[in-house]
């Protein structure tokens, strides 16, 4: 059952609107292990780690039309290696900590994953939506998959390469807000248990656990592209969300800063 909310706004005179809710919610873990998001938590571009080449710093870059990634040795700016055969249309390539990437092919339901050492096609891995996007979790090996034709998440364990949970709802859904018509934004781990999914055509921010429940939703103005927190502030549960608007309905851009209130036991 999803639990009731208390939400506060308070609009400030910016030139984008910055609003404030408090958003009730589920506990979270309480225990050491279970550490809120970090920077660590953070799809980066690249990760120092070992490759049969001997190149320092790489970047990926998916080739739309020709379904194959292009692995670029940056400091010398040149070619290193060409991983083909990927599934169709791969757009960005989220690295899954130092030993896997995934390269995120938006016209099939599947991502295809990249070895980061031998920068060689692995293999697919399936989902039951198009992928958006991803959100990798240091300290438990979790990713985050986001939906992009479907208010959809899986959440995969990428030592295994295995789906172990779906959330959300198995159905086409497409937004009608400024943004773009993919079904959620990017997702966010908050601790170790749980995570954001951002249904866009919903205008919802979602707050799910591991095993597949859904918490708590909030309400936002028009469509969510993403969620941050200040990297000086890992401690507490205060967000930003930053809302898309709507130009036919003269509705602004927004930041949303809110927070997620734990319930006493």
């Amino acid at each position: 059952m999803r639990n009731k909310q208390h939400f506060k706004y308070t609009a400030l005179l910016f030139s984008m609107f910055f609003t404030s809710i408090n958003l009730h919610a589920a506990h979270g873990p309480d225990h050491p292990g279970s550490n809120h998001r970090n920077p660590g938590y953070v799809n980066q571009d690249g990760y120092v780690s070992d490759n049969i080449y001997g190149v320092k710093n790489l970047a990926y870059y998916g080739d739309w039309d020709a379904n194959r990634v292009f692995i670029i040795d940056v400091d010398n700016m040149v070619l290193v290696k060409t991983v083909e055969d990927t599934g169709d249309g791969p757009y960005g390539i989220d690295q899954q900590g130092i030993s896997k990437a995934y390269a995120l092919t938006r016209k099939t339901e599947s991502v295809t994953v990249v070895d980061n050492y031998a920068i060689e096609n692995i293999g697919q891995i399936q989902l039951e939506h198009k992928p958006r996007s991803t959100n990798f979790n240091t300290d438990t090996g979790l990713s985050l998959i986001s939906g992009g034709d479907k208010v959809m998440t899986s959440i995969i364990r990428v030592d295994h390469g295995v789906v172990t949970k779906v959330v959300g709802y198995n159905e086409l859904s497409e937004p009608h807000d400024y943004g773009g018509s993919l079904a959620t934004g990017h997702p966010l781990w908050v601790d170790d248990q749980r995570f954001f999914m951002l249904d866009r055509a919903a205008r919802q921010i979602q707050l799910w656990n591991r095993n597949g429940d859904l918490l708590s939703t909030l309400a936002a103005p028009t469509s969510v592209h993403h969620i941050f927190k200040s990297p000086l502030d890992v401690d507490n549960d205060t967000f930003f969300a930053v809302a898309e608007g709507n130009q036919e309905a003269q509705i602004s851009p927004s930041i949303l800063r809110f927070n997620i209130q734990r319930k006493s036991k």
